[in-house]
């Protein structure tokens, strides 16, 4: 292996994975993949998409058009789990997933007993 090649990034990460454990945990992940259609590109689903769009708001607040902007700049690897792409969190896409959530009606995301 020739050293020269190697080149070393460093990304931010801070505080999003903890964020987006907690998402996983507390089940947001679940209910909105649960509640919404397959997204119709099989690399991302919604509820991936409503994810990245809670973590880039964290990360420092963004129109929905730039979204994948931030995704650029963090480690959205460590984050999301698994390989993803910042192009892959385009305008189109998160629309898709805030359509399919008020198609889906918000009231039927919040379990709520009682």
């Amino acid at each position: 292996m020739n050293t020269e090649d190697l080149a070393i990034r460093s990304l931010a990460v801070g505080h999003l994975p903890l964020i987006r454990a907690g998402m996983a945990q507390f089940g947001v992940i679940d209910v909105l993949d649960e509640h919404l259609p397959p997204h119709t590109l099989p690399k991302i689903s919604d509820a991936e998409c409503v994810a990245a769009m809670v973590l880039t708001i964290l990360f420092g607040r963004v129109g929905l058009w730039r979204m994948a902007r931030p995704f650029e700049q963090i480690d959205g690897e460590r984050i999301m789990g698994h390989a993803v792409k910042a192009g892959w969190f385009h305008d189109n896409s998160l629309g898709r997933a805030l359509d399919h959530i008020e198609q889906a009606g918000k009231d039927a995301l919040l379990p709520i007993d009682g």
